[in-house]
């Protein structure tokens, strides 16, 4: 069975994107469908593709590799902000290569300090951003240094998940 775009309408709830993600993994062509439908950007399709997308990770989480590079791309194009979130959302618990490491660091710092940002996305990017910069201390003391100049701007959101990172005390 292919999964159709009527089929992601209709995935309104855990247990059918339970079910369409065990498509995905079984056949590519499905996984490939979902994941264009994504990055496409057009809702209700992104939530509902992202949410399958979501569960697919949680299974099996290599079935999404072929997949990171056109993320990543449409990461640096205009975008919905719900393509955005989800990419970012998909990301926070995603490994990358060397190469895709320094893109999504850039990125998300991108979308982190951008006042424009929807707080979604940058709760999801600064939860990439720590993820990633555990690897480099440096790096996670210039996002502490973010965080406290951006404090007093900060929503609940925000604050919440910066302090639920170490970022805050």
């Amino acid at each position: 069975m292919s999964i159709s775009a009527q089929d992601i309408l209709e995935a309104k709830n855990k247990f059918k994107w339970d079910y369409f993600a065990e498509i995905c993994i079984k056949e590519p062509k499905s996984l490939k469908f979902v994941v264009e439908t994504m990055l496409d950007g057009k809702s209700p399709h992104v939530q509902r593709a992202a949410a399958i997308l979501t569960k697919v990770q949680d299974k099996r989480k290599r079935a999404l590799l072929p997949f990171i590079g056109p993320m990543i791309q449409r990461l640096q194009s205009p975008a919905h902000d719900a393509v955005i979130r989800n990419i970012f959302r998909l990301f926070q618990i995603h490994d990358f290569s060397i190469n895709q490491e320094a893109r999504v660091m850039d990125i998300a710092f991108l979308y982190f300090q951008d006042p424009e940002s929807a707080i979604a996305i940058k709760v999801f990017s600064m939860t990439t951003l720590v993820r990633l910069a555990k690897k480099y201390p440096d790096l996670l003391n210039e996002i502490k240094a973010i965080v406290k100049y951006q404090k007093p701007y900060m929503s609940k959101g925000m604050l919440s998940r910066s302090r639920s990172l170490g970022l805050l005390s």
